[in-house]
C-alpha cells in the first residue's frame, strides 16, 4: 500500500483544499497521485490472483462487494483531473477488467441439455400423432363387436357360478357396456376416440412446451458471472473431473455391451460339416438385447433421472449464479443460528 493514504484521506475530508495535478501551493498531493493510490487500492482489493505464462500476477475480482468497491473507486478517479498517460492505461484495464466480470458464461451441463432435448423431441413426435390423429368409421366398425363380443364372454365367466355381492356389481357393469355398445352408431364411438386421442396428445405437448420453458430456464440458470466462476475455480474443476468420471463410467458400461462379440451357433454334423444351427433365432436375439438393449436402456434410465431432477436443478443453478450474495447470507446466518443454539 502507498504511504501517502494517510494524507489522501485527510484531504478527501477537507473540502477547502483544492488539489491539482502538479500540487497545490501547500505542497498537497497531485490528482496524478490520487489516482495512481486508488487504482492501487482496487488492485490490492481483488481477491482472485493468477500468473501468466511469463510470471506476470494479475488480480481479479471474485465477488459483488469487490466489483462495487472497484466501480466505486474507478468513479471518483473520473471526477479527478489527472493527466498521466500510464494511469488512463491502467484505469482502462482495470474497467474492461470489471465488464469482463459481470460477463456470464454457461456452466452447466451440455449432458443434461442434449439428454432432455432427444427426450422432448422423441416424446413430442409421438404427442403430435395423438394431437392429429383421427378414429375411422371403419375403425369403429370392426371395434364395437369386438367390445360387444369381449363383454359376452366375461359376462358368461361370471354366470357360470353363483355371484358374489362383487360378481353381481360386475355383471351390470357388463350389461350396461353390452346395451351401450349395441347402441352406439359407429360415426359416434369414431369421434368419441379421436376427440380422447386429440386431447390427450395436446396435453402431453403442453407439457412438454413447459419441460422446454424448464429446459431454456436450466441453461440462463448456470449462466454465471466470470467473478463467481473464478471464484468457485477449484470447486468447478472438482464438479468437472466428478462429471467426467460419471460420464466415462457410463460410456464404459454401454461400451462392454456394445462390444461383445457375435456368437453364431453351429451344428456339426456326422461328416463334419457345419450348418447354421437353428437355436441361432433365440441366441440372436438374446444377444441383440445384450449388445443393444441394455445400453438402450441405460440411456433411457440416465435421460429419466435427467428429466425429473431438471426442474430442481434449475432453481439450484439460479440461486447459486444469480442470488449468490443473498443465498451466502443466508448460509452465515443460518450457521450463525446454528452456533447459539449449541452454545
Amino acid at each position: 500500500m502507498n504511504p501517502q493514504s494517510e494524507d489522501i484521506n485527510n484531504q478527501n475530508s477537507n473540502g477547502n483544499e483544492k488539489d491539482t495535478n502538479k500540487g497545490n501551493r501547500d505542497g498537497g498531493i497531485s490528482d496524478n497521485q490520487r489516482a495512481d493510490y486508488m487504482l492501487d487500492e482496487i488492485y490490492d482489493a481483488w481477491s482472485h490472483k493468477s500468473v501468466d505464462e511469463e510470471g506476470e500476477e494479475f488480480h481479479h475480482p471474485i465477488s459483488k462487494k469487490e466489483i462495487e468497491f472497484a466501480e466505486d473507486k474507478i468513479e471518483k478517479i473520473n471526477n479527478l483531473s489527472f493527466s498521466d498517460d500510464d494511469i488512463a492505461l491502467r484505469k482502462e484495464m482495470i474497467e474492461e477488467t470489471i465488464d469482463q466480470s459481470y460477463e456470464r458464461s454457461f456452466i452447466g451441463s451440455w449432458w443434461i441439455i442434449g439428454g432432455v432435448t432427444l427426450y422432448l423431441l422423441f416424446t413430442l413426435y409421438y404427442a403430435w400423432g395423438d394431437f392429429t390423429y383421427t378414429y375411422s368409421v371403419e375403425q369403429a366398425e370392426r371395434v364395437i363387436p369386438s367390445i360387444i363380443k369381449s363383454e359376452e364372454n366375461r359376462l358368461a365367466r361370471l354366470q357360470e357360478q353363483p355371484p358374489s355381492e362383487q360378481d353381481e356389481e360386475a355383471i351390470e357393469q357388463s350389461e350396461a357396456r353390452i346395451d351401450k355398445f349395441l347402441n352406439m352408431d359407429p360415426t359416434e364411438y369414431a369421434e368419441k376416440r379421436t376427440n380422447q386421442r386429440n386431447w390427450n396428445g395436446l396435453k402431453s405437448i403442453f407439457g412438454k412446451l413447459v419441460m422446454s420453458l424448464i429446459l431454456v430456464g436450466y441453461f440462463y440458470a448456470s449462466m454465471a458471472p466470470q467473478y463467481l466462476i473464478d471464484k468457485r475455480e477449484r470447486q468447478l474443476k472438482r464438479k468437472m473431473k466428478g462429471a467426467n468420471f460419471l460420464k466415462k463410467a457410463i460410456m464404459g458400461i454401454m461400451g462392454f455391451f456394445i462390444s461383445s462379440p457375435w456368437v453364431t451357433i453351429h451344428d456339426v454334423h456326422a461328416d463334419g460339416s457345419k450348418s447354421f444351427s437353428e437355436d441361432n433365432l433365440a441366441a440372436g436375439m438374446i444377444q441383440l438385447f445384450w449388445k443393444f438393449g441394455i445400453p438402450i436402456l441405460i440411456a433411457v434410465l440416465v435421460i429419466s433421472v435427467m428429466v425429473s431432477l431438471l426442474p430442481i436443478l434449475t432453481i439450484i443453478s439460479y440461486l447459486r449464479n444469480y442470488q449468490n450474495e443473498k443465498v451466502q447470507e443466508f448460509v452465515e446466518m443460518a450457521k450463525t443460528k446454528l452456533h447459539l443454539a449449541h452454545a
